[in-house]
């Protein structure tokens, strides 16, 4: 499902990056932007509300369930079964587990996603994917350039 107006939306939202600079135990180590889709860096909650305002404004196919959880943690995902085990409940006392099928499934469950760890290791052969992201603690200063920004990151 290709969104067009949200992606243009979260482009004008957000600033494109250049590169990026990591620091390494004090050394610079520069980096270009991933090859294909541009890199933007853009505010979660902005991203969260946008997804929201476009499946608001969107019309369905009567018996088209489409939902978004706040509260809810993905415990796993099963890519050649289409399924997903979410944990209701999250923060509250009562805690439900649940079992759901889905046709398509927008992975933004945080940082350390479970969907999109399900997507790179669990593909039917045949299929592949390309991502591209870091995962550590990262502390980052973005410095203004011609085009857009840079990006400096820290790695502790």
């Amino acid at each position: 499902m290709e969104v067009p107006p949200l992606r243009e939306e979260m482009a004008a939202a957000g600033v494109m990056a250049e590169g990026f600079t990591l620091h390494l135990n004090g050394v610079p180590l520069s980096l270009p932007p991933p090859e294909g889709e541009p890199v933007v860096l853009l505010d979660r909650g902005r991203i969260v509300s946008s997804l929201r305002d476009r499946l608001a404004s969107m019309e369905f196919a009567e018996g088209t369930n489409v939902r978004i959880d706040f509260g809810t943690k993905v415990k796993s995902v099963d890519v050649v079964h289409r399924t997903v085990t979410v944990l209701r409940g999250v923060g509250s006392t009562h805690q439900e587990e649940e079992l759901i099928e889905y046709d398509l499934l927008i992975g933004s469950d945080g940082v350390r996603s479970r969907v999109r760890e399900a997507m790179n290791s669990q593909l039917p052969p045949g299929q592949t994917a390309k991502a591209a992201w870091f995962a550590c603690h990262v502390g980052s200063s973005f410095l203004p350039t011609k085009s857009g920004i840079e990006v400096h990151s820290l790695i502790n």
